[in-house]
């Protein structure tokens, strides 16, 4: 990068150092949460992945195996950058051979050992929150596409200040590296005319970071064939998809080792799986707390708009285990910036500002045309088939569900106080340009010097 390039984007990497900084300074406060200690127990498919990485593959004589059951659930990405993180900490496998078991009491789960360590439980964090400058970094490129550094830094604040990201990507689990894939996916669809082998590739890590950042592969499929150049010919439209697709599947591929025995009938066993899953949770909540699953249109427009701006951080799901955890629960929401922007107030007006910027954003995209109009129909298409395929298939209000939404959401909010910031400074600088310096020889000296 140029002495140029690096001035031009010093307050980025300024601002991402700080943010970043927060984030590693506030993991000890972070509450526990005991899909942690399932994800660690996981994360030992990166030994076996080192290993004998064709023992991670669906295996017929395996069916109702425990450990495959997971590996059908689960996509691979995070678990693997926990395991890295474990293994930097100091812990081999054997310190996450223990899941928790949400049927016996905290008290019993501890003493079969299934709580983490805290170097361990730092460590696997740690890893999660080393992807957030490359999430901030996509952002911050996505904005400079839009509307230039105005747009690039405020979501970037907005992004890694965030409530949700705060407390759920800097825990032992999947958040951290889904924020990743979901940003790495939408900013290169919008080079997917271009690069679509990058394109690919990025979709394939959004896929294998959580199955529900899947739908953002229609977007860099359309990407590609929304070229930017004119003269581009139906035939070069058809070549830069194919490429694209051709890549997805086999960054899909490469990234999951489930699938690397009978690709068709594993997939099937994950979607059987992860359907099976939802259906036992959703007994089992509406058994614990009768009424929090969400049928209704109604009831999943609610659930989606309360979790992603107006309810407090979710710190649990389920109130198992709230006597333990209270003294941490209370620590963590005494801090203001973990509860900024929540509320009735503060959300409301959130959720507001977002919606102005979405509206904003495609008013400015019909009177702009051209590239610009290309980049926010695909930021909202990105928005729309991620929504919509979260409220189709959500039937649980869990927050953490929603983390896809969470950067698009934050670029349309960005958008109406960059523009304001953008246009403060250019009347400044006017202003400074109309003023002219003083006369030579000019006695006027500034107030106080005299």
């Amino acid at each position: 990068m140029s002495g140029f390039a690096w001035r031009r984007h010093f307050p980025f990497l300024l601002l991402a150092a700080a943010i970043t900084t927060y984030h590693f300074a506030g993991l000890g406060a972070v509450p526990f949460h005991p899909d942690e200690t399932s994800l660690l127990y996981q994360s030992r498919d990166l030994e076996t992945l080192l290993r004998a990485p064709l023992r991670l593959a669906w295996d017929p004589a395996l069916e109702g195996d425990y450990d495959q059951t997971y590996r059908a659930l689960n996509p691979p990405l995070p678990k693997w950058v926990l395991g890295v993180g474990r293994r930097l900490a100091g812990y081999g496998p054997d310190w996450v051979a223990v899941d928790w078991d949400w049927s016996l009491s905290w008290q019993e789960n501890v003493a079969r050992g299934a709580l983490p360590p805290e170097g361990l439980l730092w460590g696997a964090r740690a890893a999660s929150v080393a992807l957030l400058p490359l999430t901030l970094a996509a952002l911050y490129w996505i904005g400079l596409r839009l509307e230039g550094r105005a747009l690039g830094l405020t979501a970037v604040v907005f992004f890694g200040l965030n409530a949700l990201t705060l407390l759920h990507t800097r825990r032992a689990m999947a958040e951290g590296t889904l924020a990743l894939g979901v940003s790495l996916a939408v900013a290169l669809a919008l080079e997917a005319d271009r690069r679509p082998w990058l394109a690919g590739m990025a979709g394939a890590m959004a896929v294998a970071s959580k199955l529900s950042a899947a739908p953002l592969a229609l977007v860099g499929l359309v990407g590609a064939l929304w070229s930017r150049t004119t003269a581009a010919s139906p035939l070069d439209r058809a070549g830069a998809a194919a490429r694209y697709l051709t890549s997805l599947i086999v960054g899909i591929l490469l990234l999951h080792p489930f699938l690397w025995s009978n690709p068709p009938r594993a997939a099937l066993e994950m979607w059987q799986a992860r359907q099976a899953l939802l259906s036992e949770q959703t007994t089992t909540l509406e058994a614990i707390l009768p009424g929090q699953a969400v049928d209704t249109p109604v009831e999943r427009l609610a659930a989606t708009l309360g979790q992603l701006f107006l309810n407090p951080p979710q710190l649990a799901e389920v109130g198992n285990y709230l006597e333990a955890t209270q003294a941490m629960d209370q620590a963590y929401l005494a801090n203001p910036l973990h509860r900024l922007g929540r509320g009735s107030v503060g959300g409301g007006l959130v959720m507001v500002l977002t919606l102005y910027g979405w509206i904003l954003g495609s008013l400015r995209a019909r009177h702009k045309g051209g590239a610009y109009a290309r980049t926010v129909a695909l930021l909202s298409l990105a928005t729309a088939v991620e929504g919509l395929a979260l409220f189709v298939t959500l039937s649980l209000p869990f927050q953490r569900y929603y983390i896809p939404l969470v950067p698009l959401l934050t670029l349309w909010m960005a958008l109406p106080p960059a523009l304001l910031l953008r246009a403060g400074k250019q009347r400044l600088l006017r202003g400074r340009s109309n003023q002219g310096p003083l006369p030579r020889g000019s006695h006027l000296t500034p107030a106080g010097s005299r």
